[in-house]
């Protein structure tokens, strides 16, 4: 019985790739693995190791997270950009919604006070130190309700994502 390797392009989004089949495959081999020497293709995750996260679930984190930082009249807003890299293939290893919420309430209990002095337009990054997720956002002011939005614009797994905005390094 033969078994089946995916490929999609390193980035391309995960919901926009055509699969190329493998079908001299033996095993399927973790990421970043190269296969038949072609160093532009990365093997995809499949099956119940990968569990891609849906609109419906990001807006329940997004509830979630409001009322974490509701005390400092913070709103958590995402973009539709981190979405899609949520679910990136990129990441290596999915991103959950528990990883999420954790590093929200990390957030709040360590930077919580920080955040809401952040000036407006101000850009900064969260970093999860034990999960290596990095989540760069902007503070933006919702004239509509006179809170500040903590804008969430992309979100990505990398041991050492480096940005020339203040890095804040969540425990």
């Amino acid at each position: 019985m033969k078994t089946f390797k995916e490929y999609t392009f390193p980035y391309t989004p995960i919901d926009s790739y055509r699969p190329t089949v493998d079908l001299t495959a033996g095993t399927i081999e973790p990421y970043g693995s190269v296969s038949h020497g072609l160093d532009t293709f990365k093997p995809m995750v499949t099956g119940s190791k990968r569990k891609l996260i849906t609109k419906s679930q990001l807006d329940q984190v997004e509830k979630y997270a409001d009322r974490i930082f509701r005390s400092l009249d913070i709103d958590v807003e995402f973009t539709k950009h981190f979405l899609q890299r949520l679910n990136d293939a990129r990441n290596k290893e999915q991103i959950t919604t528990n990883e999420l919420i954790d590093l929200f309430k990390r957030t709040r209990q360590e930077y919580g006070a920080k955040i809401k002095n952040f000036k407006p337009e101000s850009e900064a990054v969260l970093k999860d130190l034990e999960n290596d997720i990095n989540l760069p956002f902007v503070i933006v002011v919702d004239k509509k309700n006179n809170e500040l939005d903590m804008v969430a614009k992309t979100i990505m797994r990398k041991k050492d994502f480096k940005s020339s905005d203040p890095i804040l390094k969540v425990k």
